[in-house]
């Protein structure tokens, strides 16, 4: 895109480009919170229904795609690599991993996952936190997020938009730096965001007439103000807030993305204008925008990114996606005509059981029985009297039949069918099985499907990893110290490795086939009991990484023994023997 110098177009252009970006927003919203309010209640609306399927079933399904808990990045260097090399390459791969796991973001990543499989899209936005010295990732929803066009993939797209709201403190510190004292007015405050269009006592009306067509005009009806409360999981805000819109936009002069600042419809921050200001003040921030990369020859400054060059912070996590459309497909649809279903033969067992309990009732030949009499009638301790000949009550029961919950569990499996899980996978016992060998092949047989999900994930949790790299290398200036004691920066050894992930290191699909593998590779001396460790994970790794140091280290010398005095070798066999 090619941006206007003039800055009355400039705030144009961004506007009109912010506009196209949501363009299809509100239409979303009202789809996703139609999807959340089945995925927290069951139902299309804020009652919750008998029993909500729809969200234990997600949740299983989450489970299988990711493990917050097992998440895991490896860190290797090239091919051939020198020991000390490959040593510091190792080291700076334990402490990323630690630094991932200490500032939660394996489980932003798994929230992310289970609410992507609710809404169809959930975007995971990263950055440097200065004050801590950590790489941080935010939650970001598909409400708050737009494309330039919904056609093309996120790496496809020439500009996106994210808004959410901040302290009005801050909007107007970023007013007062931009320039736009006489603007602080137009600003518009909001403190309480809204989740209904209506107050919740209209939301309990029963409604009876209205003065239009729709309840825009006067309402009629009755309002029961005492009523039970009802949770609705959505947050209440009482500090004042401020919409802030960030547009980030592919720059063709620059080659480069350019990042616009935007509030209440007022361009109030332009990072090409930001740098040019921070190179003109005071080249020492200049270079601490982009922090240890800017120390190596070969880096080029961008001229209008001042995150990482030639990159942005955000990151899809799309279980379903689709290739037309960048917000991919929701797993909830494919569940709520089932749940609605389920619903239905529920509805039907308890009105069949309660017909079982309270049958309907025909009374013959009592002309002077009283409507009153003959409704309390069937009560404990009442009774009847009635002088007509041949007078009699009868009590008629549905058929009761013998497999009323068959179709609950049929549908259960039908859950497990749209979601590509069968009975064995999710745990259950399953007919015909002969021995644990036979149900792991099984198993894996049957997880095809549910495995194909998880290796979808694998490329956008490549990325997250690759720039909680680079910005540890840029910004990182903690000392590690490898095996052979050498103390670095992750900055000293960029471009010299690799990130990579795999599916066994997220998801349990894969755990027990790496396992497996892992445990073969040691038993043939492919691999020493350090990887080994870190290819499993046990529980308290680090202290296990420390013992089998030892023990590596004991070997060493013992072999090193040996190897001088050969005569020890004879001595230590008849010792053996």
């Amino acid at each position: 895109m090619i941006f206007p110098s003039n800055e009355e177009k400039l705030e144009e252009r961004v506007l009109w480009l912010i506009d196209k970006c949501f363009n299809t927003r509100e239409d979303r919203s009202r789809l996703y919170d139609w999807r959340e309010k089945y995925y927290l209640f069951g139902t299309g609306g804020f009652q919750p229904a008998k029993y909500n399927r729809i969200s234990s079933h997600l949740d299983l399904v989450s489970s299988f795609l990711y493990a917050p808990d097992g998440a895991f990045y490896h860190i290797a260097a090239a091919r051939n690599s020198e020991d000390d090399q490959i040593a510091k390459a190792i080291a700076l791969q334990d402490d990323f991993n630690d630094d991932f796991t200490d500032t939660f973001q394996s489980v932003s990543i798994s929230e992310c996952i289970d609410w992507s499989l609710v809404y169809d899209t959930m975007i995971v936005k990263q950055g440097w936190n200065r004050s801590r010295g950590k790489f941080f990732c935010e939650i970001v929803p598909p409400h708050n997020f737009g494309v330039y066009r919904e056609d093309r993939k996120m790496e496809d797209q020439s500009c996106f938009a994210h808004t959410f709201f901040v302290e009005y403190q801050y909007a107007v510190e970023a007013m007062i730096r931009a320039g736009r004292y006489d603007d602080i007015a137009r600003l518009n405050v909001k403190h309480d965001p809204a989740i209904s269009p209506f107050p919740q006592m209209i939301q309990r009306m029963i409604i009876a007439n209205t003065g239009g067509t729709n309840l825009a005009g006067n309402i009629i009806g009755q309002v029961n103000p005492d009523y039970a409360p009802l949770a609705t999981y959505q947050p209440k805000s009482e500090p004042p807030g401020v919409m802030w819109t960030e547009l980030y936009a592919w720059d063709d002069y620059a080659e480069d993305y350019r990042i616009f600042h935007v509030v209440e419809g007022m361009l109030v921050g332009d990072s090409k204008k930001t740098i040019d200001l921070i190179r003109e003040s005071s080249e020492k921030d200049y270079k601490n925008l982009w922090g240890y990369l800017s120390t190596s020859d070969d880096f080029k400054p961008s001229e209008t990114n001042y995150f990482i060059p030639g990159d942005h912070p955000f990151t899809i996590l799309q279980p379903f996606p689709k290739y037309n459309y960048v917000w991919g497909v929701s797993h909830l649809d494919r569940l709520v005509q089932l749940q609605e279903w389920l619903l239905e033969r529920l509805d039907q067992i308890s009105d069949i059981l309660e017909q079982q309990a309270y049958p309907s009732r025909s009374f013959t030949g009592m002309p002077g029985l009283a409507e009153e009499k003959a409704a309390a009638f069937g009560g404990a301790d009442t009774w009847v009297l009635d002088q007509t000949p041949g007078g009699k009550v009868e009590e008629h029961r549905p058929n009761m039949p013998d497999d009323i919950f068959r179709d609950t569990d049929t549908l259960g499996a039908f859950f497990l069918e749209a979601s590509g899980l069968t009975e064995l996978v999710s745990g259950k016992g399953e007919k015909g099985v002969r021995s644990g060998a036979h149900a792991q092949q099984l198993k894996k047989t049957g997880s095809g499907r549910i495995k194909k999900t998880a290796e979808r994930l694998k490329p956008s949790l490549v990325r997250i990893g690759d720039l909680n790299l680079k910005l540890k290398i840029m910004h990182d200036n903690t000392e590690i110290i490898d095996e052979h004691k050498q103390h670095f920066r992750a900055a000293d050894i960029r471009g010299e490795v690799k990130m990579r992930v795999d599916g066994h290191e997220y998801s349990p699909l894969f755990s027990d086939e790496a396992v497996e593998k892992a445990t073969l590779m040691f038993k043939n001396k492919v691999i020493g009991r350090q990887l080994f460790a870190r290819l499993i994970r046990p529980p308290a790794i680090d202290n296990v990484l420390h013992d089998a140091a030892k023990i590596d280290r004991a070997e060493a010398a013992q072999a090193a023994l040996i190897q001088k005095h050969p005569e020890l070798a004879q001595q230590s066999k008849g010792a053996k023997k």
